[in-house]
């Protein structure tokens, strides 16, 4: 996938890479910015999956807002690809090392 910078200041760096949005800051405190010329439609939710997907923003008007505190990374994905994520991730029912029922079943 091909790298590309959406925006950046002294203190913060916003890129995309496929369907990935990372967000970098050098700052102490926390930085919050309106990065702009995002790739995806008005209303896609994208969910940090750093935070166990608990952080999420919404693209309007080509923008979203980001917050992020001091010297962290913050990695976007799309919404609809967590699910994805997690069934892929998921064990196996054939995978019998694994047993889903309670030792008292």
């Amino acid at each position: 996938y091909k790298f590309q910078e959406l925006w950046h200041k002294d203190h913060m760096l916003a890129f995309t890479r496929g369907p990935v949005f990372g967000v970098l800051t050098t700052r102490d405190q926390q930085v919050e910015e309106d990065i702009p010329n995002m790739p995806y439609p008005d209303g896609t939710k994208l969910c940090d999956v750093l935070s166990d997907f608990k952080d999420c923003i919404e693209v309007k008007g080509k923008k979203v807002h980001v917050s992020v505190k001091g010297n962290k990374t913050k990695i976007y994905i799309k919404h609809q690809l967590i699910f994805t994520c997690l069934l892929y991730t998921s064990p196996s029912p054939r995978d019998l090392s694994t047993s889903r029922m309670p030792s008292s079943a």
